[in-house]
């Protein structure tokens, strides 16, 4: 012999409301509840974390190791302190290499 199956009753669906939000309701809330200066603030803030978990120099010679070596030798021996300066100097002497091809 079978086992009597059972079935349950399902509750009603419970109605849910929803409101429509305009294009300038979104933007005044976003402006109010999400400042850019505040966003912004909180995005270099994170960057910083993580860039203070890793080591700096070990970050500036992957971004070095794909340069030519001479500029590659010149930006490890000077020694950058941040990413930025590396990324800077790079630059300045890639563009220097480059005017000299063009000449």
């Amino acid at each position: 012999m079978a086992p009597k199956r059972t079935t349950r009753s399902t509750p009603a669906a419970t109605a849910t409301t929803t409101t429509t939000v305009t294009d300038a309701q979104l933007k005044m809330m976003t402006e109010k509840y999400c400042p850019r200066g505040e966003i912004k603030k909180l995005e270099v803030e994170m960057w910083n974390l993580k860039v203070k978990g890793t080591d700096v120099s070990r970050t500036i010679e992957k971004y070095v190791s794909g340069l030519p070596d001479m500029i590659h030798e010149s930006v490890m021996a000077s020694k950058p302190k941040t990413m930025q300066d590396a990324i800077e100097f790079a630059i300045e002497l890639m563009d220097k290499k480059i005017c000299t091809f063009v000449e």
